[in-house]
Parts: structure tokens; C-alpha cells; sequence
């Protein structure tokens, strides 16, 4: 985005994040991918943000272009900048982009998402009562008028 739409009067302000889940999976290419992808080979070059290892790393692109950069928690965020294997390579636009690397644990505040502490759920749960009371989902259904299937497969 940063590149295609820098021109773009409104794509061009808009911002982004990239969240990292699997650094073992990084579209690695070589080099010729820039011409399918729309970019010049004329920005491929060492130290660029287009070469990594004499490659095309997409992966890299994107955490080097984003404006914030997510995974799965603060400590993983912490091990991938300073741990060679779960930095899987690229510690050093991690570590470049620390102060925009972000964790957000499993994706939502457990604080203020938690069902057994949620005031907003008509009978609170948790691991232990989920069994043992009944789904909390019939209450909330039914009281909405939706009529629930006794399997919980969609198909």
C-alpha cells in the first residue's frame, strides 16, 4: 500500500497493520516475482527492504512497510527480535521495528472478554460450570426469539 497508493488521496493516508502468526512462512522468491507483483526490479537491490538473502522476502516487505506490526503476544513479540530461530531470519526488522511491534494476547483483552466475569451475559461461566449448567447460549437465544439446533455443526 505504502508504495502502490503513496499517490492515492485517500489510500495513500490510510494506515496498516501486518500480524505475524507463522514466521516459518514467509514467501520467499527470487527476484523476477517483482514483476508479476507490480514492482521494478530497480528496487531490488542489498539493503533494500525488497532484498533479503539475495531473495524477494514478502514477509519482510511487509513488516518493513507496515505502520503497525501484531502477533500473538508481548512475549513472543519480545523472542522473535532477539531469538535467531523464532526470528526465523528476521530479527533485524523486527528488532528495526520493535517500538511498532505489538502483542496482542490470543487477539482480545481476557480482562474484559471473560465470561465468568462479564456483567453483560444474563449467568456467567466458565470452564468448570460450561458442563455442568447448561449452554449460556440457549438463555441469550432464546431471548433474542432464535431457535438453536441440538447440533452444533453448522452443516
Amino acid at each position: 500500500m505504502k508504495i502502490t497508493y503513496r499517490k492515492d488521496p485517500v489510500l495513500g493516508l490510510a494506515a496498516s497493520v501486518y500480524t505475524l502468526h507463522n514466521l516459518g512462512y514467509q514467501g520467499v522468491y527470487e527476484d523476477r516475482v517483482l514483476d508479476l507483483a507490480g514492482f521494478g526490479r530497480d528496487q531490488f537491490h542489498p539493503g533494500s527492504p525488497f532484498e533479503h538473502d539475495g531473495k524477494v522476502n514478502f514477509m519482510k516487505l511487509a513488516v518493513h512497510f507496515a505502520d503497525k506490526v501484531s502477533t500473538v503476544s508481548e512475549g513472543y513479540a519480545r523472542e522473535i527480535c532477539q531469538d535467531e530461530k523464532l526470528g526465523a531470519g528476521l530479527q533485524e526488522v523486527l528488532r528495526a521495528r520493535r517500538k511498532d511491534l505489538v502483542g496482542i494476547l490470543n487477539g482480545i483483552d481476557m480482562d474484559e472478554w471473560n465470561p465468568a466475569t462479564d456483567p453483560h451475559l444474563p449467568r456467567n461461566y466458565g470452564p468448570e460450570s460450561w458442563r455442568a449448567s447448561g449452554s449460556p447460549r440457549s438463555s441469550s437465544s432464546a431471548n433474542r426469539g432464535w431457535t438453536l439446533r441440538s447440533s452444533t455443526s453448522p452443516w
